[in-house]
């Protein structure tokens, strides 16, 4: 940032990144240029983070720059000398002009901004400059590519557009390991744009003023001016002091006229427009005695007495075996890497730390890292053993979290975790602290806790972050390679790690220090709270779990049995690969083995979900969708071994009442089924249940809170299928026909000397014609797999309709299988009206034969019939159908793989996992995945090593937006949407090359008198003032009650050029929530189609709105992931064949960004809202 001195300021992409990170550090730096006087004797932080990062990406840089000097010739490179600004953009004009393969240092130009990149590198492609563009590369020291690099990158392509005409396609950045991550511009450009247009706006309006600054109990980072935000803060006794409180209680604090920690603390008011009354209550004693430990030489502090199990009530004795723990971890690689276990306790004859015997784990790498955890896990199970009476404490949630994801991802020491989990042998202190504490400081990290009970540290190493930087800083200089060659190094330390002289190791040594000390304070809390305990008479009582009577039956013990046969298999698998070092550097030997696992894993997340419940607080579980909180029973009837029970529930939670069909009781693991909502009051929720007889204890602890239950379906068949592949794959080296192309993503086989691809619009523009090419194509596969991309309203399934037909037509059998029956049936149901004399079977989905009747009556559908299973009749075996719909469980049967049909279709395979493909495989000759990766995904919900996780077909696309030429067809024409709908989901989502038919562009809406509506066709944003709505708002249906009344005043002319009044039918109303659609149902007039984004896939409308909800995606549940989902709003928006209105919160998209995928995923949303072009 510079003073021009002419009325003008030129500023830096920094600058942008300044104001992205902290829009107060930004205002802080154009403080210091205007009033360099005020901030006299105001230090800045010393970031020995940025200093160390800064001088290693310098070497680096230099680096590459060698590494381009020997890759294009050191002729071919241009160097842009030091010298004024005139000079520099001179030269760098002249070396683009030349066509220099590479321009380091470019110095680049446009409006108020100036930067030197780090590297332009020449392309081919047209520009003012000729048949060539240049690009920005960027050189960083970082393992993964951040946020901000591509603001940086995004800001010289717009520069680079001044001088070539020509925004760049794509930017590149050069990453610490010499990787190159190359990124398409488009998906960021808005974001960007949006950020230089608030950051030049708030330059263009600064005064200096004190009541301009940006209210810094709003802001999230302070930048480089922390310590005096934080004297700032304390100046004005800001409400972000006062700990635990949330940005949306501040603001509806300020609303109300409460702007300070002091007014908080004395205010009379028990009711706040947006808070609850509990909430307000508590944030009103934390701030009370926050204010009278002003001054005191130790915080004061008050036990609560009624914590509902979860404070100091939910303290455990103390065991000689207790175990005090703490992790250190390391960001900066790959996934992270949990580098330092560490367990103080009480031993005097072991090896002691400093005040308590102490023993530690060390990994610098993920195999370390896993035999780190092995070790850990193992030592600590074996303690629980001699004393079941023994805990493991800690400090909040991170080390639980760390041995969930190394359980899961390495697939080891999962009974022991499971064991240890279920039995509560781990304590998180923290929460006990924030249930049972209140405590007279602004936060309730240990570090202002231990003002409780110990002095002031004394470590070389004082925080978390400062051990990061010493570890990171051991690395670079080779540490972890002398760690691992030299004699005193791991082979030492793995020999006698009790032992182990660490003097030669003096920067792990300081780092060892550190963590003994987090250790030891940890131990020295729970002595302090126990003494606590104790003076208040408070007896341990935690939440008894009610266990149910059930007994195990036949089938479950069955189940069992077969699953530790199951499991003995997988084990053999893993250890083998472990020990063949062939196998070990397979990537396919390496994916089957991750794919072992899938299931489980998937399991776990689902196991552990009931427990994260349980730790939390009221209002937490009052938020939780998945949560039915505060039931009262109102009626309970006995009928034959269970008990029919009503009960009532506060309507305003966001419950998913479309899924919840079966729960848990909390504190129990008593079941109850056959949920069913009511809707009949809208004062208050009607619910329906059954419980057992022999469970009736349960509910004696009425008012009762229900976890919502996943469906349990049993993958053994799957499992056992992977299994076969995987010792197949051993032991001869070989796969075959379409699971060899899917395993080694490659691109299709045929039967024809030449390839049929591609199959374009180029090359066949005529409809009839593109269909026959595309049946063409399919009858050529070879033992192969091929992916049909079908973006929102390409005629996917009108497509595959006809493509089946025709092979059945030419005497092939063929499968549909997707991941549910409706999807199955969407693609299934009007193939027997086409294929007459064919026979068609649906297996399973209705329950009975008589239901599928009722839809497809036997005199209509001769051809069609219904298998509840895979059964079929001698009559009729299977390899007499021509056609059969079934689901993953069906194909993976061994008849199916006895009698496999010639192609299967698996629709919707951007939701259908690769586990699932890779299971069912064996069962076609040629597999063809349909669906759309850029539309919902898989509901996966663990997470996964390698590409495991992905689905079918975004494994098969190996991470495209759009599906390569040769590797299958994407259905370019979209016979759904409006050009202008079209356009920006095309630009950024798809590569710009969904194009709309030409006939849509007839499509639109006419309002005669439009208040609201100011555009007949294409994408509308309203905004609405609203705050502190996380999943529902009142306000928005206000607008959205006023938007259907003036669109039905309108018509709607559809793409034929036919004009129609518009009624409740030609409008859509879509939502994230839950929460708003009951909300918009009950209160919206008419007869109309309300759902979730997840609901409507499949539909379309001639108008779409869309209520975003929240008013804040920060404080919104489930966060700005959900809100702004590329994938959820491409599904919402493209569902409008003339119109979609986007309705939000006003500055919705104003949020803090802390990924790639959130800068695309914000970008988007402003794309879509703002319409923004490329200026």
């Amino acid at each position: 940032m510079k003073n021009n001195y002419d009325g003008t300021y030129s500023f830096s992409p920094s600058d942008l990144i300044v104001h992205m990170g902290s829009p107060f550090a930004s205002w802080m730096a154009r403080l210091s240029i205007d009033h360099p006087e005020r901030l006299k004797g105001i230090e800045k932080d010393h970031d020995k983070m940025k200093v160390f990062l800064a001088d290693k990406g310098k070497e680096h840089e230099d680096l590459f720059l060698q590494y381009l000097r020997e890759e294009y010739g050191a002729e071919n490179v241009a160097e842009i000398e030091e010298g004024s600004d005139n000079a520099r953009l001179e030269a760098t004009t002249m070396a683009m002009e030349a066509g220099y393969k590479v321009i380091f240092q470019a110095y680049l130009e446009r409006d108020h901004f100036r930067g030197s990149a780090d590297f332009l590198v020449r392309r081919e492609g047209k520009s003012k400059l000729g048949a060539y563009y240049y690009e920005a590369w960027d050189t960083k020291l970082a393992k993964t590519t951040r946020p901000y690099f591509l603001v940086q990158l995004c800001c010289y392509s717009w520069m680079l557009e001044k001088i070539q005409g020509k925004v760049p396609d794509e930017a590149v950045v050069v990453l610490g390991d010499k990787t190159k991550d190359r990124f398409r511009i488009a998906a960021y450009y808005s974001y960007f744009q949006n950020l230089k247009q608030q950051f030049l706006q708030v330059q263009e309006n600064f005064t200096g003023a004190e009541n301009t600054m940006p209210d810094l109990s709003l802001e999230t980072s302070f930048g480089p001016w922390g310590n005096y935000a934080q004297q700032l803060m304390d100046q004005l006794d800001s409400l972000a002091l006062v700990a635990n409180i949330r940005k949306n209680q501040i603001k509806h604090l300020h609303e109300h006229d409460v702007t300070t920690l002091t007014q908080l603390a004395k205010t009379n008011d028990t009711e706040i427009k947006g808070i609850s009354p509990e909430s307000l209550t508590k944030i009103k004693e934390q701030a009370d005695i926050q204010l009278r430990s002003r001054g005191q030489d130790k915080p004061y502090f008050k036990v609560i007495e009624s914590d509902n199990g979860k404070g100091l009530s939910s303290l455990p004795g103390p065991s000689n075996l207790d175990m005090f723990f703490d992790i250190e971890g390391n960001p900066f690689w790959d996934n992270g890497l949990e580098y330092l276990w560490g367990v103080s306790y009480h031993d005097p004859k072991a090896a002691q730390g400093k005040s308590y015997a102490f023993k530690d784990w060390w990994a610098h790498d993920q195999k370390q890292e896993q035999l780190a955890f092995e070790g850990f896990i193992d030592w600590t199970y074996q303690r629980w053993q001699q004393d079941k009476t023994m805990h493991v404490y800690h400090y909040a949630n991170y080390e639980i979290a760390a041995i969930r994801r190394l359980s899961t991802r390495n697939q080891t020491r999962l009974a022991e975790v499971s064991e240890l989990l279920q039995n509560g042998v781990f304590i998180d202190l923290y929460k006990i602290v924030k249930n049972g504490l209140l405590i007279g400081e602004p936060s309730y990290s240990i570090k202002n806790v231990e003002h409780l009970y110990r002095g002031k540290r004394t470590t070389d190493v004082a925080k978390g972050d400062e051990s990061i930087i010493f570890y990171e800083d051991w690395r670079e200089a080779g540490g972890n390679l002398n760690w691992e060659k030299q004699e005193n190094g791991y082979k030492s330390w793995l020999a006698d790690s009790d032992n182990f002289n660490w003097t030669p190791w003096e920067t792990l040594k300081k780092i060892r220090d550190y963590n003994i000390d987090d250790c030891e304070s940890t131990l020295e809390l729970v002595d302090w709270l126990r003494e606590q305990q104790q003076e208040s008479g408070i007896i341990y009582s935690p939440i008894e779990e009610a266990k149910s009577n059930k007994a195990k039956t036949d089938a479950q013990v069955k189940n069992q049995v077969e699953r530790e046969l199951l499991f003995g298999r997988q084990q053999a698998l893993v250890e083998r690969f472990q020990a063949e070092e062939q196998l070990n550097k397979d990537p396919i030997a390496e994916l089957l083995i991750y794919l072992l696992h899938f299931y489980d894993r998937e399991r776990a997340v689902l196991f552990w979900a009931y427990y994260d419940r349980l730790e939390k607080d009221e209002e937490e579980l009052f938020n939780d969708d998945t949560v039915i909180f505060d039931i009262s029973v109102t009626e309970t009837n006995q009928d034959q071994g269970v008990y029919l029970c009503r009960g009532t529930y506060n309507p305003d939670q966001p419950i998913r009442t479309d899924k919840i069909v079966s729960a848990t009781i909390e504190g129990s693991d008593v079941s109850v089924n056959k949920i069913i909502f009511t809707e009949d009051d809208t004062s208050k929720g009607e619910i329906s249940f059954e419980i057992k007889v022999a469970d009736k204890e349960a509910l004696e602890q009425s008012p009762l809170t229900f976890f919502g239950n996943e469906t349990f379906i049993n993958t053994a068949s799957l499992e056992n299928r992977i299994c076969e592949i995987t010792e197949n794959y051993f032991e001869k080296g070989l796969l075959s026909g379409a699971l060899a192309t899917i395993l080694n993503q490659d691109n299709p086989e045929f039967a024809t000397l030449v390839s049929p691809l591609p199959v374009s619009r180029t090359h066949y523009p005529d409809d009839n014609e593109y269909l026959q090419a595309m049946i063409a194509t399919i009858e050529a596969m070879n033992n192969t797999c091929l992916c049909i991309q079908g973006p929102p309203g390409a005629g996917k399934t009108f497509t595959a309709r006809n493509v089946i037909a025709a092979l059945v037509k030419n005497g092939k059998r063929i499968g549909i299988m997707s991941n549910s029956h409706a999807a199955i049936m969407n693609l299934l149901k009007e193939l027997p009206n086409l294929l007459p004399h064919s026979n068609l079977a649906k297996v399973g989905g209705y329950g009975s034969n008589k239901n599928f009747r009722e839809q497809f009556p036997e005199q209509a559908y001769p051809n069609f019939d219904y298998r509840n299973s895979m059964s079929f009749t001698e009559k009729k075996p299977y390899d007499t159908y021509d056609v059969i719909g079934a689901t993953v469980y069906g194909f993976a049967r061994p008849v199916a793989f006895e009698e496999s049909v010639d192609y299967l279709f698996v629709d919707e395979a951007s939701q259908v996992s690769l586990a699932n493909l890779i299971a069912i495989s064996g069962a076609a000759k040629n597999i063809v995945l349909m669906g759309d990766q850029m539309q919902l995904e898989q509901p996966i919900k663990a997470s996964h090593p390698g590409k495991s996780g992905e689905s079918a077909l975004e494994f098969m696309l190996k991470g495209a937006a759009v599906i390569p030429d040769d590797q299958g067809v994407f259905l370019e024409r979209s016979y759904r949407m409006h050009p202008d709908v079209c356009q920006p989901l095309s630009e950024v989502v798809y590569e710009g090359k969904l194009q709309a038919d030409k006939d849509n562009a007839n499509q639109s809406i006419d309002i005669k008198q439009a208040k609201h509506i100011t555009k007949p066709h294409g994408v509308l944003s309203i905004a609405v003032q609203h705050v502190g709505n996380t999943q529902s708002s009142e306000e928005e249906v206000i607008v959205v009650q006023q938007l259907i009344n003036e669109l039905k005043t309108g018509t709607f002319t559809d793409k034929k050029g036919n004009i129609s009044p518009i009624v409740d039918n030609d409008i859509l109303i879509i939502t994230p929530y839950n929460m708003q659609v009951n909300l918009l149902k009950e209160k919206l007039e008419g007869d109309l189609n309300v759902s979730t984004i997840d609901g409507i896939q499949g539909q379309e409308a001639p108008v779409v709105i869309i209520s975003m909800a929240a008013s804040d995606v920060a404080e919104s549940s489930r966060g700005l992931d959900f809100v702004f989902d590329i994938n959820r709003l491409n599904v919402a928006v493209s569902r409008a064949q003339a119109l979609a209105i986007i309705v939000a919160s006003e500055g919705l998209e104003q949020a803090h960004v802390n990924s790639l995928k959130q800068i695309e995923k914000v970008g988007f949303f402003i794309k879509l809202k703002e319409n923004l072009d490329n200026d």
